[in-house]
């Protein structure tokens, strides 16, 4: 392997930053993901979580002195982030920056994904796609899917967000250690309902445009009926934490 490059000056004196990255069966794109990645984060503080893989995700991701966290059978992308997140959150860090291991995050865009946090003006900040940014497009099921999901978290009376199922995210620490402990195992419990949680406790949630790329090997692992499933569900979850909330609130008149 070649020499790794040094972290990008433009983190240097900032907050200590780190990355969680959950991965399942992703040895293909895991090579040029981590060398683009320590350009910009120091190997210890990268957490990939190989979550329940059958190839050398592992293995992989080890060869690159990074930290890897295996769990023994597949979570689900929450659960693996809920992993690192905890693990990440025993030492110093002070910014947390998740991301996926599929090639499709670009490392350059961390800084700008960090600013609003580390300007005090957000908690929560997504990598927004769609945003003017680059060219990537997805089929028309799935942006109907993406649309409809945008509007139900808008209904929440959150800030306006285009790309609510963006897994591409950065947060301060005290927002970490609330996901640590509440982030959803289920697939897209990490991106739509991680917004709610976070925007139900008060805190401010906001997003900037990033450049997404296509994924760079291996398949989803979320068939499209899956993710049909997965939509369904946590927009119940949507009108569920809606209509308790209204209960709450006519409880305390």
């Amino acid at each position: 392997m070649t020499a790794l490059p040094q972290p990008d000056a433009a983190l240097q004196g900032t907050a200590v930053v780190g990355v969680v990255m959950p991965a399942h069966n992703e040895e293909a794109t895991l090579p040029g993901v981590l060398t683009s990645l320590l350009a910009y984060v120091p190997a210890d503080r990268i957490v990939v979580v190989n979550d329940g893989s059958s190839d050398a995700t592992g293995a992989v991701a080890a060869a690159y002195g990074v930290r890897v966290a295996t769990c023994p059978i597949n979570l689900g992308v929450g659960g693996a982030i809920r992993v690192g997140l905890r693990l990440l959150l025993r030492d110093n860090v002070e910014l947390v920056v998740q991301m996926d291991a599929d090639g499709q995050h670009d490392p350059a865009d961390i800084p700008a994904l960090l600013s609003p946090v580390i300007r005090e003006e957000a908690d929560l900040v997504i990598g927004a796609r769609f945003s003017g940014v680059g060219d990537y497009r997805v089929g028309p099921l799935r942006r109907v899917a993406m649309s409809i999901l945008a509007l139900a978290v808008r209904l929440r009376r959150t800030e306006p967000l285009t790309d609510v199922t963006s897994g591409f995210k950065a947060m301060n620490r005290s927002t970490a250690e609330l996901l640590a402990g509440l982030l959803p195992f289920d697939y897209l419990g990490d991106t739509v309902e991680a917004i709610l949680i976070v925007r139900g406790t008060g805190r401010r949630v906001t997003q900037v445009p990033v450049q997404m790329k296509y994924r760079q090997g291996g398949s989803p692992s979320h068939p499209t009926l899956r993710s049909i499933r997965s939509v369904a569900r946590v927009l119940v979850a949507v009108v569920f934490i809606r209509a308790r909330s209204a209960v709450g609130r006519l409880g305390q008149r």
